[in-house]
């Protein structure tokens, strides 16, 4: 895989992330273009695990506080957008980052700067409140991931 091809997985990664809280793409493509421009010369050529995580870093600085929307016209899709948005902000960011950026637990980790430990104790209580939840109110072969994209 060259580096140009990781820098656009990264990127189209990185903009479903920054467009989730608002729902929209244009919001989430201004803050990736606020994330590079604050990398722009702090990253050394060449080092694109180090990019990625603080390239998501700054992304999750800029989202983690946000209101979250829920517009969705299908009621499965409501339901399960609505069990995400009650997890706490930083279970929800570490959830999204290994379920649907398909981060490995220790890159999250990195991303939201935390040991491998802490980061465990944060995604575990998520995921058992997220999956409990939406197992009470969804019928079995409902696509979770898909839903949430």
């Amino acid at each position: 895989m060259t580096i140009q091809t990781q820098f656009e997985a990264c990127v189209s990664r990185a903009r479903a992330l920054a467009a989730f809280p608002s729902g929209s793409r244009q919001v989430g493509d201004k803050i990736v273009s606020s994330a590079l421009e604050a990398l722009e010369g702090r990253v050394p050529e060449g080092s694109t695990g180090i990019f990625t995580v603080l390239f998501f870093r700054e992304i999750a600085k800029a989202i983690i506080d946000k209101p979250l929307e829920i517009s969705s016209d299908d009621e499965a899709e409501g339901r399960i957008k609505c069990r995400f948005l009650r997890l706490p902000p930083r279970e929800r960011l570490a959830f999204w980052l290994v379920e649907f950026s398909r981060f490995s637990d220790e890159m999250a980790a990195q991303v939201l700067e935390l040991d491998p430990e802490e980061f465990d104790s944060l995604l575990t209580p998520a995921y058992r409140k997220f999956f409990q939840g939406i197992s009470l109110v969804l019928p079995p072969e409902t696509s979770t991931p898909a839903v949430l994209h």
